[in-house]
């Protein structure tokens, strides 16, 4: 992968909450889609770091330089991430978990290249498992990785009712490869206010 992508949303319309074991329910925090790169070099460094947001801010790296600076953090490279640049909301109701965050945080959900290795073939899961071995190393209150949920109904269905504040539930297929074009079967918004059709 030589060039940055941009950030991918699922499309279409959100689906009712549904309990399936091929599935993961993902908890994202609402904010800024963003990918980003992190190259080899020193540790700290902010210059190995690059940010692309959905909206296609070329500043995005400069405007944002917490993160960037836990970003530089991470042993290795090139990496490349995906997540959501979340802001800590005051006087409005709180993300879920929240607290845990500084005044702002990427916050991961997938991981496309690691050490130089291509994962958008490898399924879902298994770039999970090597997403949460990366970010050991960062500052939690500034980069940390999305929660992830059994695809179960009844579960989200509770957790929504406790509170889930302004965060994106995603639906993911575990054995799915990275969708590398908009309107992938394999991801969709889920709306737990919705009853099952």
């Amino acid at each position: 992968m030589t060039d940055l992508p941009a950030p991918l949303l699922p499309e279409g319309p959100p689906s009712a909450p549904f309990t399936s074991p091929e599935w993961v329910y993902e908890l994202r925090f609402e904010g800024l889609p963003c990918m980003a790169r992190v190259r080899p070099g020193a540790s700290g460094d902010p210059a190995r770091v690059r940010l692309r947001p959905a909206e296609g801010d070329m500043q995005a790296s400069t405007a944002h330089p917490s993160i960037v600076q836990a970003l530089a953090a991470l042993p290795g490279g090139p990496h490349v991430l995906e997540g959501t640049i979340a802001r800590r909301h005051a006087g409005g109701p709180p993300h879920a978990g929240s607290d845990r965050l500084a005044a702002e945080a990427f916050c991961v959900s997938d991981l496309l290249v690691h050490a130089g290795e291509d994962l958008t073939a490898r399924p879902l899961v298994a770039r999970k498992a090597r997403l949460r071995e990366l970010l050991q190393a960062a500052d939690p209150s500034a980069v940390l990785a999305c929660g992830d949920l059994p695809a179960d109904a009844d579960l989200l269905r509770a957790l929504a009712a406790t509170g889930l504040g302004t965060t994106v539930v995603l639906a993911r297929r575990k054995d799915s490869a990275y969708p590398c074009a908009r309107g992938s079967p394999d991801w969709t918004v889920v709306d737990p206010s919705l009853a099952p059709g």
